[in-house]
């Protein structure tokens, strides 16, 4: 039992690592190489480390569909507004994908994971709930230890 907890720690620990790193090193990348664009780049990776601090308590307090919904929202007003990229959706994405590569959803249902959600019984809800926090977590911890903020 204590090999499976440490394996799935380590998997979230490695799949939120990933996704920081990834994501901080483009957005560096582009600092650097884009002079008039490097001050929207520089938001962008305050940003994504403030979404990283704040998630896990956001999901705690508001609930996982309700912090779902929002980053879902955040997507549609960028859009409107930028073609350029979007933390929260990308955000949004990795908690699904991680989801999916844990076999708690099918891919299949990754497009309509929040109505599954909303329909799910209570038990399977906090259980979802639960992961996705332990998960939010680890992208914290790896947000605060990846990202520097100059």
């Amino acid at each position: 039992m204590s090999d499976s907890i440490v394996n799935i720690n380590r998997q979230r620990a490695l799949c939120s690592y990933r996704f920081i790193n990834d994501t901080y090193e483009r957005m560096k990348d582009k600092v650097e190489s884009n002079g008039e664009e490097a001050e929207y780049w520089k938001k962008n990776i305050k940003q994504l480390r403030t979404i990283c601090r704040k998630l896990p308590v956001l999901i705690q307090q508001n609930g996982l569909a309700t912090t779902l919904v929002f980053l879902k929202g955040k997507e549609k007003k960028k859009n409107e507004q930028s073609e350029k990229t979007n933390i929260e959706q990308q955000i949004y994405d990795v908690i699904i994908n991680w989801f999916v590569d844990c076999d708690y959803i099918k891919e299949d249902k990754k497009e309509k994971f929040l109505e599954e959600l909303l329909e799910c019984n209570i038990d399977a809800y906090m259980f979802m709930e639960k992961e996705a926090i332990e998960f939010a977590i680890w992208m914290r911890r790896n947000g605060d230890g990846i990202i520097d903020i100059d």
